[in-house]
């Protein structure tokens, strides 16, 4: 999937595919955010991974929820600009 090259000073470099992000895009689930303060038990501290990603169960599938502060298809619609 990814490619690796040297730079300029003889270091690693990776390097992902150009529709890496298209891929990543497809299998991107938009869930209603009632669903994910459910699984999040409500954006609770305990489930808290990081600065606003949460971890949640949803289904009994393991999620991690990153809480944004736009709107996803807005988000979306300005990568693929």
């Amino acid at each position: 999937m990814e490619a690796v090259r040297n730079d300029q000073l003889g270091r690693k470099k990776w390097e992902l595919p150009q529709d890496f992000l298209v891929s990543i895009d497809q299998s991107l689930k938009v869930y209603d955010y009632e669903e994910l303060e459910v699984a999040t038990e409500n954006f609770s501290h305990r489930c808290k991974m990081g600065a606003s990603v949460y971890r949640g169960v949803l289904n009994g599938e393991l999620l991690a929820v990153k809480q944004m502060s736009k709107d996803v298809d807005k988000e979306k619609n300005q990568k693929a600009d």
